[in-house]
């Protein structure tokens, strides 16, 4: 893949494959990667991970744009940045002397960065929040204008910005081998699970496309549960032993409350996957929505977290009956919930109604085919060999449309944002206006690059 912006369009994955296809990947990881820590270096007072960039454009955002510039700091964004930048540097301590140099680098971002994040989060009570000014002061747009200061209770509920936070402290604070901010990651991170299980958590997001509902009067999303499986497995990883039993429980849950496993909705199919739920039995059509990128990140992150506990040596009996059942149920959450999302424009619908089996939301976003591509390299691992081959297919569809229809070699190797089903690029902020940092894409790309490598041998 040249920064031309030549591209290969695949049939299938297969071994013949592999080779070109991981050193794509690889490429387009380091330029993004570069990027990244190119601009921290230019401006390392900010303080801040910069990813203001236009990818549209290929031009940074004005710094007075109250919702694009640097003077908007997205908690999200934050997180995800020290999490990204400790895999990635894991990932480069394996592929050679060549990336010493990139290493240091992450190790300075990292320093800077978590000292921020920790030193924000003692002026906010313990927290982080989805949209804040540089000094950590968070605040929301009204009418993507006005600025609103919320008030900070003693005792707030955690949000989705703390799990993104912790999970990414708690990654970067073990990859540093700091032992005062392990300390403190950890104990974080066990607090923002303890809130998640209890129901003392909100989703802070603001919403930027009203298409995109983040709650549905006041019934759950299973996004929480779903992002706190990668806080189990960091556990998992550090030999911590409730890693395991917080994991399974995890996956669990979200398959329990929001596998359409009885058919709760009329029209609907088995291994359907509501994004809302309700305790009680209401199966009101406001609750048959899915968003299928979620349920196919799902897969993902819970599979990804069974072959991790699968080598660990320590399942015991009934955990192991569980792991089973969970491999079980996967591949067809996949193979449903794909059928449902993938659009013949080339991308993954963000909302779907499970009764009227019929998009709700018709724009995609880019970030379901990357997260699409690690869920399905997990189930094409394990799959019978006889089986292989739709999972192979699976592959070849997010690769051809990623690469095709969302990336931009000439722009770094980033991804556009959004694809509406014309096929064009819109400006819908499907989340944060931030680029990626290396979140989505790149950290599914190396589970797919070490699937791939597996295989190989």
């Amino acid at each position: 893949m040249s920064q031309t912006g030549k591209r290969v369009s695949l049939t299938s994955f297969n071994v013949s494959s592999f080779d070109k296809i991981i050193a794509d990947y690889t490429k387009m990881n380091l330029s993004v990667l570069d990027f990244i820590l190119d601009r921290f270096e230019s401006d390392i007072c900010y303080g801040w991970i910069d990813t203001k960039y236009n990818i549209m454009e290929g031009k940074d955002f004005s710094d007075d744009d109250e919702i694009r510039g640097k003077k908007a700091v997205y908690g999200w964004i934050q997180g995800r940045a020290l999490e990204s930048l400790a895999c990635h540097a894991k990932w480069l301590s394996k592929c050679g002397q060549e990336n010493k140099q990139r290493i240091i680098r992450i190790r300075r971002a990292l320093e800077v960065l978590s000292n921020n994040v920790m030193r924000v989060r003692e002026k906010n009570n313990g927290h982080i929040f989805f949209l804040m000014d540089t000094d950590g002061a968070p605040y929301t747009i009204e009418e993507l204008s006005r600025k609103k200061q919320p008030y900070i209770k003693s005792k707030s509920p955690f949000y989705i910005s703390d799990l993104f936070a912790s999970k990414g402290l708690r990654a970067a604070a073990h990859w540093l081998d700091n032992s005062s901010l392990i300390g403190d990651a950890n104990d974080y991170s066990l607090k923002v699970l303890k809130a998640v299980k209890e129901g003392n958590f909100e989703n802070d997001q603001q919403v930027f496309n009203l298409d995109n509902p983040v709650s549905r009067n006041n019934h759950s999303s299973h996004i929480s549960y779903t992002i706190s499986i990668g806080l189990a497995l960091q556990m998992l990883k550090n030999d911590e032993s409730i890693g395991l039993e917080k994991g399974i429980d995890l996956i669990e849950f979200v398959i329990n409350r929001h596998l359409n496993s009885n058919i709760r909705f009329p029209g609907s199919f088995p291994y359907d996957f509501a994004e809302f739920f309700t305790d009680d039995t209401d199966v009101s059509s406001e609750l048959a929505i899915s968003d299928p990128g979620h349920a196919l990140e799902f897969v993902g992150l819970a599979y990804k977290f069974v072959h991790n506990a699968k080598k660990t040596n320590k399942l015991t009996l009934e955990q192991t009956a569980k792991i089973k059942e969970i491999e079980r149920i996967l591949p067809l959450i996949l193979l449903q919930n794909f059928k449902n999302g993938y659009q013949d424009a080339g991308g993954i619908c963000k909302s779907y109604n499970l009764a009227k089996r019929v998009p709700i939301n018709a724009e995609m976003p880019w970030w379901s085919l990357p997260e699409t591509l690690r869920a399905a390299g997990y189930c094409w691992l394990y799959a019978a060999k006889n089986e292989k081959r739709i999972f192979a297919k699976i592959m070849a569809l997010c690769h051809n449309s990623f690469v095709s229809n969302y990336l931009r070699p000439d722009r770094y190797f980033l991804a556009v944002q959004t694809r509406s089903a014309a096929v064009k690029a819109i400006k819908s902020i499907p989340a944060t206006p931030d680029f990626d940092p290396g979140y989505h894409t790149n950290l599914c790309l190396i589970d797919l690059i070490e699937i791939l490598e597996t295989e190989k041998t």
